[in-house]
């Protein structure tokens, strides 16, 4: 049998991804509850996205170099989906310290 990896936390994942941006836990979609913890402990933009099928995904962008970092990266990434008609809707949900 092969080794294990040691099970790390969403933040710990995402902070080793070039994209910085939080989608999964565990693999499984995040909930909104996971995101507006999210929120409340980093600096950064939560996303609800609104897909052609109805489906409703979260993310979060974190704020790394400066406080418009993350929606940024978010508007680079998902207005292009939009523009192809995968995405019917994006809301972008801040949390204000």
């Amino acid at each position: 049998m092969g080794k294990k990896e040691p099970r790390h936390g969403v933040a710990d994942r995402a902070r080793a991804s070039p994209e910085r941006v939080h989608k999964t836990q565990g693999g499984k979609d995040m909930e909104r509850e996971h995101m507006e913890h999210l929120l409340h402990t980093a600096p950064g933009i939560g996303v609800e996205v609104t897909t052609k099928s109805g489906s409703i995904v979260y993310y979060f962008y974190e704020d790394f170099n400066g406080p418009a970092d993350g929606i940024n990266r978010a508007m680079k990434q998902l207005y292009p989906q939009m523009d192809k008609g995968n995405i019917t809707a994006l809301k972008f949900i801040e949390y204000h310290r």
